[in-house]
C-alpha cells in the first residue's frame, strides 16, 4: 500500500482474489476498487496503470497467468499520497490504512 484512504492506493490478495484499491479522497466516489471473480492462476501478478497524469482519469488493469482477470476506471487520480507518515508498505498497510481489509492491516 501506498498512502492513506485520503489519497493512496493498495494491491492484496484475499482467499488468493486480487484486489486494487484506490482512493482519491474518503468520499465514496472517491474510491474504487477493482477485483477479480477468481483467485489468482500462477504465481505472477501484473498492474496495468494507464493515466495521462495527476487528476485525469485512469485505467487499472489485472493480469495473471491467463491474461485479464479485472479491470476499472478511476475518475480522477490525486497529485500525491497523504499522509505524513505513510510509506510503501509491502505485507500490511501499517499507518492510515488506504481501505478496510478482511484481516487487520491487510495481513
Amino acid at each position: 500500500a501506498v498512502g492513506s484512504r485520503f489519497a493512496g492506493w493498495s494491491l492484496r490478495l484475499d482467499d488468493g482474489i486480487p484486489f486494487f484499491t484506490y482512493a482519491a479522497s474518503t468520499f465514496p466516489d472517491d474510491i474504487v476498487t477493482v477485483a477479480a471473480s477468481r483467485a489468482l492462476k500462477g504465481n505472477k501478478l501484473t498492474l496495468k496503470y494507464e493515466t495521462a497524469g495527476p487528476r485525469k482519469a485512469a485505467t487499472v488493469s489485472l493480469y495473471d497467468v491467463e491474461g485479464l482477470v479485472a479491470s476499472g476506471e478511476i475518475a480522477h487520480t490525486f497529485l500525491i499520497p497523504a499522509g505524513l507518515g505513510e510509506t510503501l508498505d509491502i505485507g500490511r498497510d501499517t499507518g492510515v490504512a488506504v481501505t478496510q481489509y478482511q484481516q487487520a492491516l491487510g495481513v
